[in-house]
């Protein structure tokens, strides 16, 4: 943690001394594409499959100016920021070793990490209409955006939703991401993005998309998710550009409701740091049911002949009835009914399993 700091706060420092940073690597010729929808450990119900496309290809310019280090916190008047996004986003927040929180607590920054595996863009309304209520106190200074990484392939359906959400934000300055492209759709997506933070002077990009084209090592395999590098790189990236706002408020890593997972099959979730799993499994019931004749052995002459009636016995609380009939040499039959055997249920003690989260690998 001390070490991604200074890292950020060394870049700051240069910009204090007129230094610029880059927007972005340069651009590549093309993107990893074909990945489809996310897979991963967590995605039990993933329908990737290697794709016979072609390459995905990006032909729009990348940010052709310098990203100016701190600019939103040149904008700012005080320290709250909420990030909000999908798994890539959540895979940085406190549940998932907190990479966002490390690199930006320390810049005096109070952060919440509203980030969920799976979700779409309709989940930035949902993350607003809980979590911006000035009139309640609930408000933030700037805002940080990464959702399309779950896309349906609608741009302007995906960009009408974004620009409302924006406008909601607004005056705040808001960062936006680019998303890594895997789809010649994302590549139009990524267009619009960056073209809209031109035209709307409280918008910033952070073009992940160039960032993870030019350095694919940042992501695990599936090309999407990040690996460890690339979720310090994220965060790092994110407090290039917010910068060291004036400290209005205590800085603090703060606490989220968004953190349900689920959405994606075999998802976790989680309130930070360790999350403790109960599994309780289930009773099971064992039926052993005789034929209807029950079992029948003859013996020579003289001897006796027993047929038991049908027997069942269940597992869990069960009663066990046995009719047995019972012949003699002399021919005089004899049937005693039995009811005996209420058998209880045994379950096994639950069993708790604590270790820390994997971040997501699937859902976007």
């Amino acid at each position: 943690m001390i070490r991604r700091a200074a890292l950020v706060v060394a870049a700051l420092g240069l910009a204090a001394c007129g230094a610029t940073e880059a927007a972005s690597p340069p651009a590549p010729t093309g993107t990893i594409g074909g990945v489809g929808e996310l897979p991963g450990t967590l995605a039990a119900d993933s329908t990737a499959t290697p794709s016979t496309e072609a390459p995905v290809v990006s032909t729009s310019p990348r940010s052709t100016e310098p990203r100016r280090v701190g600019a939103v916190a040149e904008l700012v008047e005080g320290n709250r920021v909420i990030v909000i996004g999908d798994s890539i986003l959540a895979s940085t927040a406190r549940r998932y070793g907190g990479d966002m929180c490390e690199a930006l607590v320390p810049l005096d920054w109070a952060v919440e990490v509203d980030a969920e595996s799976g979700r779409f863009i309709e989940f930035l309304d949902r993350v607003l209409d809980r979590r911006l209520r000035p009139e309640e106190g609930i408000d933030w200074d700037a805002a940080v955006i990464g959702l399309g990484n779950n896309f349906d392939g609608d741009v302007p359906g995906f960009m009408a939703e974004l620009e409302t959400g924006l406008e909601r934000l607004a005056p705040r300055p808001v960062v936006l991401l680019t998303v890594t492209e895997r789809r010649q759709d994302q590549v139009a997506l990524n267009e619009e993005i960056r073209a809209l933070a031109e035209r709307s002077p409280n918008l910033v990009v952070v073009d992940w998309a160039a960032i993870t084209a030019a350095e694919p090592t940042l992501l695990q395999a599936d090309g999407i998710h990040l690996g460890d590098d690339g979720r310090a790189r994220l965060a790092f990236e994110v407090a290039a550009v917010l910068g060291s706002p004036p400290a209005t408020t205590e800085p603090e890593c703060l606490s989220t409701e968004f953190d349900d997972d689920s959405a994606i099959a075999g998802g976790q979730s989680g309130t930070g740091g360790a999350t403790a799993t109960t599994t309780r499994p289930r009773p099971t019931a064992t039926t052993t049911t005789r034929p209807a004749g029950g079992t029948s052995t003859t013996r020579p002459s003289g001897s006796t002949t027993t047929t038991t009636a049908g027997s069942t016995t269940t597992g869990g609380t069960g009663t066990t009835t046995a009719a047995t009939t019972t012949t003699t040499a002399g021919g005089t039959a004899t049937t005693t009914a039995t009811t005996t055997a209420t058998t209880a249920a045994t379950t096994a003690p639950p069993t708790t399993a604590a270790a820390p989260p994997a971040p997501p690998a699937s859902g976007g």
